[in-house]
């Protein structure tokens, strides 16, 4: 049967009528065939896929950007944990080496009151070996000359103060400093060029108050102590 001109639409506002044949099936679907039309039912399906494809797409990006979040925290949570056990292993260092300088220098004291000459050798002895011992200790834990320059910046640091504090290091050193970031220092700390200051070491102007850190020259004055 065909369709009129009206059942088309003919003019520009008029809505387009699909024609329909009723001698047949026009479609396999399960549905009732008379109310079928196989252009609908690709416009469903492809409705269907393009909604299925952006289901498919958001949930790709949620899923990334909630592993992306993870991952990054873990990262800073691995890096804290790194900067503390590097803080606490520093600090437990420097406690123990304390501690051992002022035994040995109690023990070396009393073994110099004696009159017996053999308690001397032996004073001199251990502490021959403690400095030695302390050497290749602060060689291993330091490792090279920016390490040295970092722990003695924060050593500096810790001894004068965290306010309006000026540190001065060796011009050779602050170029090695400016590559790196010391933990533990303020952040309006300032750092001068100062070729009087030894390689290695850190001057720290807290004020009217200045502190020397050098680790060299603190186990010099340590010997010079303990072989008083």
């Amino acid at each position: 049967m065909k369709s009129t001109s009206a059942e088309r639409g003919t003019g520009p506002d008029r809505p387009v009528v699909r024609p329909a044949r009723l001698d047949r099936q026009l479609s396999d679907s399960p549905l009732d065939p008379c109310y079928a039309d196989p252009h609908l039912e690709r416009l469903v399906a492809m409705a269907g896929e393009q909604a299925a494809e952006q289901a498919r797409a958001e949930g790709y990006a949620r899923g990334f950007a909630e592993g992306s979040r993870a991952a990054a925290e873990r990262a800073r949570a691995l890096e804290e944990r790194r900067r503390q056990e590097d803080v606490a292993r520093r600090e437990a260092f420097h406690a123990s080496a304390a501690s051992a300088l002022t035994t040995l220098g109690s023990a070396a004291r009393a073994l110099r009151e004696s009159s017996d000459a053999v308690w001397a050798e032996v004073a001199d002895a251990l502490v021959d070996g403690t400095l030695t011992l302390a050497r290749a200790a602060l060689g291993r834990e330091l490792g090279t000359v920016d390490a040295e320059v970092a722990e003695a910046v924060r050593l500096a640091a810790r001894t004068a103060g965290q306010t309006d504090l000026t540190i001065r290091v060796h011009p050779d050193d602050l170029s090695v400093l400016s590559g790196q970031s010391v933990e533990g220092l303020p952040d309006e700390v300032r750092f001068i060029a100062d070729p009087e200051v030894p390689r290695g070491g850190a001057l720290a102007v807290d004020g009217s108050r200045q502190v020397l850190a050098h680790l060299e020259s603190s186990l010099a004055a340590a010997e010079e102590v303990l072989r008083s």
